[in-house]
């Protein structure tokens, strides 16, 4: 009889905590966007906002040009930024040779073991924060 009931309340615990799930659309590929012209991304930027906000067309243009004018920015910075973390890398990379070329074998294989848990909770700690319903 206690299995039974076991069994009743885990049927019930299942089906109710698929109820509460959300029914999330998949985000677009994020790739497909970047493909995309500034031109392109803009007018569809600005389609968007027209429909939800129904701007007049007066403003629709306006802000197509707002649009593209802060897309080309960020794409120069993204640019930038790109550099810049190839840049950093390198130098992350000579240093760390520099360092293992300092320690004993059997310090590299501690100091390794010290990155690869480092880099293991910074993911866990990047998940947390930065939530994504298309990773499960």
């Amino acid at each position: 009889m206690k299995k039974v009931a076991l069994l009743g309340l885990i049927g019930l615990m299942a089906i109710a905590g698929s109820s509460f799930a959300q029914d999330v659309e998949p985000r677009k590929d994020r790739k497909e966007f970047e493909k995309m012209t500034v031109e392109e991304r803009a007018e569809k930027r600005t389609e968007k906002m027209k429909a939800e906000l129904e701007l007049t067309e007066v403003q629709a243009i306006e802000i197509k040009s707002l649009n593209e004018e802060h897309m080309k920015e960020m794409d120069e910075i993204r640019a930038e930024m790109k550099k810049l973390k190839k840049r950093a890398k390198a130098k992350k990379d000579a240093h760390h040779e520099k360092v293992n070329a300092v320690l004993t074998a059997e310090q590299r294989e501690k100091h390794e073991a010290k990155m690869a848990e480092h880099k293991k909770r910074h993911e866990m700690r990047k998940r947390q924060c930065h939530y994504n319903p298309e990773e499960e």
